[in-house]
């Protein structure tokens, strides 16, 4: 009866865009207290009949209701303003062109319906860049199924200096693959306080690279195809993903701050 992993995402990412459009609904507008009658609108034909469906109902939606807590934190009576993407770095001949739609009027809000990684971290510190080159100084926050993330903007300098870093990188990752594993690097230089708990990066940055066994096992990272192709078989974490790592993360550690759901 379980769902597969894609249609679990799905419906946690249709329950998540219907709760902060009901958010976003004039008070008068609401009807209930919670959108939770959506189920017979967005799990119908997904889930089992019966009992069993509203077992499978309850947990997932229990899964993401941390998720809905902190939109109604950050995004309740928030008007969204669409705001546009428009630099140019000349000393690369590049220009950063595109438009944001999760800007709002205190924050910048990306909302996941997955736990934390890397690629969720990055694409926030990205955006923030972008939006402090503009002049545009808000918190950006990053809702996770596990965990929340709140990144303080940059001066305009240093957030120019950031994208410019992170273009050259590209420009030659173009020429020559570079050994930029995202969960690996991410877990190398991710804050090693959080609640009190020290975080064991040695440990994470080994499991992302080398993947871990048991009931919640995930393939590491040095087996994803892409890496093969470009660097055969891998026995360590090679020494630039250190250097990626500190290039492409930790100019931000010191405006981040991460805390993990109760």
């Amino acid at each position: 009866f379980d769902l597969d992993g894609l249609e679990q995402f799905k419906l946690k990412q249709a329950i998540i865009d219907e709760y902060i459009q009901w958010l976003n609904t004039p008070i008068s507008a609401q009807q209930d207290k919670t959108p939770f009658s959506l189920q017979h609108n967005i799990s119908e034909g997904l889930l089992a009949f019966g009992e069993i469906g509203q077992k499978q109902w309850q947990t997932i939606t229990a899964s993401v209701q941390p998720v809905l807590d902190l939109c109604s934190e950050y995004l309740v009576n928030q008007r969204e303003q669409l705001t546009e993407i428009n630099i140019s770095l000349k000393s690369l001949n590049t220009h950063v062109l595109g438009w944001l739609s999760n800007v709002y009027e205190t924050h910048m809000v990306n909302v996941a319906p997955n736990r934390l990684n890397a690629k969720l971290v990055l694409k926030l510190m990205i955006e923030q860049a972008c939006l402090n080159v503009m002049g545009v100084q808000k918190t950006a926050v990053l809702i996770c199924q596990d965990h929340s993330i709140t990144l303080q903007a940059k001066q305009v300098s240093e957030a120019r200096e950031y994208l410019l870093d992170l273009c050259k990188l590209y420009q030659q990752g173009l020429e020559t693959p570079l050994a930029f594993l995202p969960e690996t690097a991410w877990q190398l230089v991710r804050p090693n306080k959080q609640g009190g708990r020290t975080y064991n990066n040695e440990r994470h940055s080994l499991d992302a690279f080398f993947g871990t066994q048991g009931m919640f096992a995930k393939a590491g990272e040095r087996d994803d195809l892409h890496v093969l192709r470009c660097f055969d078989e891998l026995d360590d974490i090679p020494e630039e993903s250190l250097r990626l790592s500190e290039a492409v993360f930790a100019p931000w550690l010191e405006q981040l701050e991460i805390n993990a759901h109760d």
